[in-house]
């Protein structure tokens, strides 16, 4: 199995605020939320949206829209309050995220450069599963 994208969907709660394009305070378009996560070869989480979206089809233009705009995004490191790095990468308005807090910056950039490498390949868009999960 290649390096894929991969939506997953949770039910909503009462408390969740507006998915990407919902008005705050407005009713939920959906009983679910979605996003999407970027899974290396091994299965392991490498990136995650930093959004939610209304339904699947939102979150896959979300991954097509961020895949369009690799070419021209930069990745940027993060520092938490315990020291540890993050990454993120903004393509267009699409955010990505690193799903992990490495103790070194080295460490943050190799996992960042491989998600540039992989999330190019045509194959991580191919075949999008989506996973329901309760």
């Amino acid at each position: 199995m290649s390096a894929r994208f991969q939506v997953v969907s949770v039910p909503r709660r009462r408390d969740d605020g507006p998915v990407d394009g919902e008005r705050a305070g407005s009713a939920p378009t959906s009983r679910r939320r979605f996003t999407w996560r970027f899974l290396a070869a091994n299965n392991r989480a490498l990136a995650m949206a930093d959004a939610w979206y209304p339904d699947a089809a939102s979150c896959i233009a979300s991954i097509h829209e961020l895949k369009r705009g690799l070419k021209s995004a930069d990745c940027e490191f993060l520092r938490d309050a315990k020291g540890l790095w993050t990454w993120r990468v903004r393509a267009d308005s699409t955010v990505a995220s690193s799903t992990h807090r490495y103790p070194r910056q080295l460490r943050a950039r190799m996992t960042c450069e491989s998600f540039f490498a992989l999330a190019d390949d045509p194959a991580a868009v191919a075949n999008v599963s989506v996973v329901y999960r309760s």
